[in-house]
């Protein structure tokens, strides 16, 4: 989409998440070897601003949400679509934001065996044997990784029409989305992750993870400015 002088302002916001996001990446590839600026690591300044990014963009697609139910017509088909498809994707970034400020799917590992011990010890001799030896956590995400990809077409479908020159931020953000899981696989290979190049996988994943979310905060931010000025001009 051609960026104009009429809706310039709309991406404010996203070259300043882009920027923040690119600082720490280069601070990462720059400083990895401290705590405090590792992508890898939890508990600090990324997983801060990763986190406060995330439910911004969930308390923006809510906004929206209210905003698009207190238009005319609000309980037509023409809005309630999109409101329940943004009201999705609100609750998605929420579960988001729980998942990195708790470090949830770190330890749903641990979390899962300690109610289902056998089960879980089994499965991981199982995949062990199986030649399966890249992080335990993504196999259990995997179908959240296929709910989001089915979830980002459909949205994309329903909603191309309502919001048609900014749609591909949805389109993008959901396509990089896709490509964590791909990445996180080759990443946490044994040979990769005792590499001198794992700091260099790991500024790739946690890159697109971060442009991804920046993308759909940014798609949550213009639904709420559009609606909005759809509101006031009734």
């Amino acid at each position: 989409m051609k960026i104009t002088r009429s809706n310039q302002h709309l991406f404010l916001p996203l070259l300043l998440l882009l920027l923040v996001d690119l600082i720490l990446i280069l601070v990462h590839l720059n400083y990895y070897q401290y705590s405090l600026f590792n992508l890898d690591i939890e508990a600090n300044i990324p997983t801060i601003y990763q986190g406060a990014k995330i439910f911004a963009g969930a308390f923006l697609a809510f906004l929206a949400v209210y905003i698009i139910g207190h238009q005319k017509k609000q309980k037509s088909q023409r809005t309630l679509l999109p409101r329940r498809i943004i009201g999705l994707l609100g609750a998605g970034l929420f579960f988001l934001g729980l998942d990195e400020v708790g470090t949830i799917h770190e330890n749903i590992f641990t979390y899962l065996a300690e109610l289902f011990p056998e089960q879980l010890y089994g499965l991981q001799d199982s995949l062990l044997e199986a030649g399966y030896l890249s992080t335990n956590w993504l196999l259990f995400y995997i179908p959240l990784f296929l709910a989001a990809g089915v979830f980002g077409i459909y949205a994309a479908i329903k909603l191309v029409k309502t919001y048609p020159r900014y749609i591909w931020l949805l389109i993008i953000g959901f396509l990089l989305i896709f490509c964590i899981p791909v990445i996180e696989y080759l990443n946490t290979a044994p040979d990769v992750r005792s590499s001198e190049l794992y700091y260099l996988w790991t500024a790739l994943e946690e890159g697109i993870e971060m442009i991804a979310l920046s993308l759909l905060v940014q798609f949550c931010y213009v639904v709420v400015v559009l609606e909005e000025g759809k509101l006031t001009s009734v």
